[in-house]
């Protein structure tokens, strides 16, 4: 959901670990990484740059890589 989303990214900013959010969000890791994952994709088939997508995200070049469009 837009909630649960928006959740997501505050506990981004919030540098939660991900096995926590997942806990939070009841949800698997992979999961939570899917849906990160499109998040990055969507921003960045919006514009947005990979500095910035980073950022939100809190992707690293090895977890970006890890899924292909």
């Amino acid at each position: 959901t837009d909630i649960e989303e928006k959740q997501l990214l505050d506990e981004l900013e919030k540098n939660v670990n991900v096995d926590d959010i997942a806990m939070i969000h009841k949800r698997t890791v992979n999961g939570i990484m899917y849906r990160i994952y499109d998040i990055a994709q969507l921003m960045h088939k919006n514009g947005t740059n990979m500095d910035e997508i980073t950022n939100v995200t809190k992707l690293t070049e090895e977890k970006k890589s890890f899924k292909s469009t």
